[in-house]
């Protein structure tokens, strides 16, 4: 993309610099931000420029979180590589963060470090940019191995409601129900699957309310304002899990279901494998499996480090796992594959072991394809030099392509080279020109750095804490140091004052 010898490349970093210099241009200041209503200013600024208020809030966003990125704005200003849709996408991305740790400082000095190593210096000419699902990953990445329960608890807690106020005598008014919920699973315990896949788990979570009969009718009194605001979940925390069913007005019924992430984890993959294997869409799946029309056994590939503890989990799907949903998917786990022993193996079938092919979709994450994101989990495994002409079925030999895109190598429209060390795939055109798209996945060579674990970026967010807490200290400190420093002296003036004068009295 910085290549001064295609004119293609030449006249996007031309607009890029523009189009970057209008929004700024029109970027309000913190003067008008404090002074103006927001919805005055969008007016304003649609009247001057033509753009509706949605794409002006999204893109203005943008460069409010890359003004919280000092290092990538000075990159994205130096090279102009990444335009204003990839800083929305990053922008979307860091607003998953809980509201807690977008307080936090760490976070973004953190996130900047990050993406700025990610996206500063190509490792290989022609090398392409990072897919748009490999920016999300990474911020996604970085939020996760950052925050901390407190930051986001998984479940939040249940408050213990404060006991109704005693009547007074002769009081005949009826007490308050408690409209108690219905009594979840809340651990979303799913049980071993057996070889139908039948699960245990009792995850419905059915809000009800079990008021009396016969005043279910008529508003029941508030006897606790307060207690009813603690009941309430918390702002930015993620909403225990249940599940809502609405009559849409065609007369369908929509369900909404919110579950802890490994029980949802487990549930995706048994939804995709019914899916993928009767070649139905995944609602459908999710139908037969739920009336008992079909059963699978569910398999969830999880890629960690062995030799490091506390290393972050990896799913396919769902990217990096949080500490909860890793350990508990880590605790019913059947098998374990060494993935180096994997990078090496070998069959003389054409079609991989599921060995070969987890190693495959751990390395490369997504379709090689420049600018493909269909995830690997999902996509063919081909061989690069064919397998009837020789081309052995292992992974220095295979590259994962979607199915569209397997079409276009199969039919010569492209041809690829793979390096075996790297995992770098080297795109060869009908037009001469060329392209390199390296892995993404947590067991490419390039991505080993993820391997840094929970307890070290926690314990540096830790130690930048408290470094905060005591500077603020200090600072509060010496605010007051000139009034104490003028009381000192007074005292010690009235002190030598008294030392002189016997009869005078001491200072109080």
């Amino acid at each position: 993309m910085l290549n001064e010898d295609d004119p293609h490349a030449v006249a996007r970093t031309i607009n890029t610099a523009g189009n970057y210099r209008f929004w700024r241009a029109i970027q309000p200041t913190d003067e008008q931000l404090d002074t103006v209503d927001w919805t005055t200013l969008l007016a304003g600024l649609t009247r001057s420029t033509g753009i509706e208020a949605p794409r002006l809030t999204a893109y203005l966003d943008a460069l409010t979180t890359l003004d919280q990125l000092p290092r990538l704005r000075t990159l994205v200003e130096a090279t102009w590589v990444l335009d204003m849709d990839y800083l929305r996408i990053i922008d979307r991305a860091a607003a998953r963060a809980p509201l807690r740790l977008q307080d936090d400082p760490y976070f973004w000095e953190t996130l900047d470090e990050v993406l700025v190593e990610r996206l500063s210096t190509p490792r290989r000419a022609h090398q392409l940019l990072l897919k748009p699902g490999a920016i999300r990953q990474v911020v996604a990445t970085t939020i996760t191995t950052v925050q901390t329960a407190d930051d986001h608890p998984a479940w939040p807690p249940v408050p213990e409601p404060d006991p109704p106020p005693e009547s007074e005598p002769g009081d005949n008014s009826e007490k308050n129900s408690e409209g108690e919920a219905g009594e979840d699973d809340s651990e979303g315990n799913v049980g071993t699957e057996g070889p139908e896949g039948d699960s245990d788990a009792d995850s419905e979570g059915n809000h009800t309310n079990d008021g009396d009969e016969g005043t279910a009718d008529r508003p029941q009194p508030c006897l606790d304002p307060a207690e009813l605001m603690r009941s309430l979940p918390p702002l930015e925390g993620t909403p225990a899990p249940g599940l809502w069913i609405d009559t849409e007005d065609n007369g369908t019924l929509r369900f909404e279901l919110s579950v802890d992430q490994a029980t949802g984890t487990l549930i995706r993959d048994a939804v995709w494998q019914v899916a993928r294997s009767a070649k139905i869409s995944q609602a459908r799946a999710m139908v037969m499996l739920l009336l008992g029309q079909a059963t699978t056994s569910v398999t969830t590939h999880l890629y960690t480090a062995k030799d490091v503890a506390d290393a972050p989990v990896f799913h396919p799907l769902a990217g990096v796992l949080t500490e909860q949903a890793a350990q508990r998917l880590l605790d019913i786990s059947t098998k374990t594959t060494d993935m180096d022993a994997a990078a090496g193996a070998y069959t003389p079938s054409y079609t991989p072991t599921d060995t070969i092919r987890a190693y495959l979709v751990g390395r490369d994450w997504a379709c090689r394809w420049p600018g493909c994101s269909a995830p690997a989990v999902k996509v063919d495994n081909d061989h690069r030099i064919n397998h009837h002409e020789g081309g052995p079925t292992t992974a220095a030999n295979m590259v994962m392509l979607c199915r569209h895109h397997h079409n276009r190598k199969t039919d010569v429209q492209a041809q690829y080279l793979l390096d075996p060390v790297t995992g770098d795939v080297f795109w060869l055109f009908a037009d001469g020109t060329w392209a390199v798209d390296h892995a993404e996945g947590p067991l490419a060579p390039a991505e080993k750095h993820w391997v840094q674990t929970y307890a070290q970026r926690r314990k540096r967010r830790a130690e930048r804490a408290a470094a905060r807490a005591a500077a603020a200290e200090f600072e509060d400190y010496q605010e007051g140091a000139e009034q104490r420093a003028e009381a000192h002296g007074r005292l010690e003036e009235a002190m030598a004052q008294t030392d002189t004068d016997p009869g005078r009295a001491p200072p109080e």
